[in-house]
């Protein structure tokens, strides 16, 4: 819990190297319990301000790819496990699972569990959420991660049951923090202009280019969030990134700033560098477009 207790006398927070989403979501709910006293110059004290370098590309946790992406909708979205800071695959939605053969999968979800809009989470949303992109209802180049999924069978209200077409070894990761959010039955590609979720923050709005607001989900079934409202603020220059972290404009970058520009923030009174374990994915991505590469 040092990054709680550090950011309870701190204006800014700058978080360094690469940050789990597990981190992140423990930072954003609980980080700044005196957010009142340490923001008092903007103007809204109950909300904390984040820098983004971009804005999201989907807010439909079955399509959204990216790090902003990622970072809002796991937020908004609950998955059906968790990661905890080791990354070991931990309770989600789902209390508990079984695994009685290779080809089957059976997850118990928690009960009482409701969608921002006052909708029961069940396991129909469950089966939902995963058919509409094995069947090509919503196209998402998530669904080639679970194209070892036959079906789904969504046997009572709290119970769901993943049958493979041979072992997958990796699927209880890819159903855990971020891979991909449970959406209400029926849901469709307006989750990206709207989405509800189960999270500890719901959507209120966003403007391309400038924000996404959210606003703590007081009917959480969960722990629920400390902070009352979350600014993602796009800031796509480097320098402007540093200027807003130093007039306290804005409360938290994660990774958005080099190093030499780190270290000249770190002298400043109001602002705490906080580094953590974490990962990062360095690739090469080949353009199959080009004649010579193409084949």
């Amino acid at each position: 819990m040092e990054a709680r207790s550090r950011a309870k006398t701190s204006r800014g927070t700058l978080c360094l190297p690469s940050t789990s989403l597990k981190i992140f979501r423990v930072l954003v709910c609980v980080a700044c319990l005196t957010l009142t006293l340490s923001c008092a110059g903007k103007p809204d004290p109950n909300t904390l301000v984040m820098i983004i370098e971009s804005s999201p590309t989907n807010l439909d946790p079955r399509v959204g790819l990216e790090a902003q992406s990622e970072r809002i909708d796991d937020l908004i979205f609950d998955d059906l496990l968790t990661r905890d800071t080791h990354f070991n695959v931990a309770p989600g939605l789902a209390e508990r699972w079984e695994i009685p053969d290779p080809l089957t999968y059976t997850f118990h979800l928690h009960h009482g569990v409701k969608f921002h809009d006052g909708r029961p989470l069940t396991a129909r949303d469950v089966k939902w959420t995963f058919d509409s992109l094995l069947q090509g209802k919503v196209r998402s180049t998530k669904a080639a991660t679970y194209h070892l999924v036959d079906h789904i069978d969504a046997t009572d209200d709290y119970t769901v049951t993943f049958h493979l077409k041979e072992p997958f070894a990796s699927l209880l990761w890819n159903l855990s923090d971020g891979a991909i959010g449970i959406v209400p039955y029926g849901s469709g590609d307006e989750v990206s202009r709207h989405p509800i979720g189960s999270g500890p923050f719901r959507f209120i709005r966003a403007e391309p280019d400038k924000e996404v607001v959210l606003a703590r989900n007081d009917e959480y079934w969960g722990d629920k969030a400390h902070l009352a409202n979350v600014r993602f603020m796009v800031v796509p220059d480097t320098t402007t990134r540093a200027l807003e972290l130093r007039k306290g404009s804005a409360d938290i970058a994660i990774n958005a700033l080099p190093a030499d520009t780190v270290l000249s923030l770190e002298g400043e009174p109001n602002l705490s560098v906080l580094r953590a374990p974490g990962t990062i994915l360095g690739y090469l991505a080949f353009n199959l477009r080009d004649p010579i590469l193409r084949d």
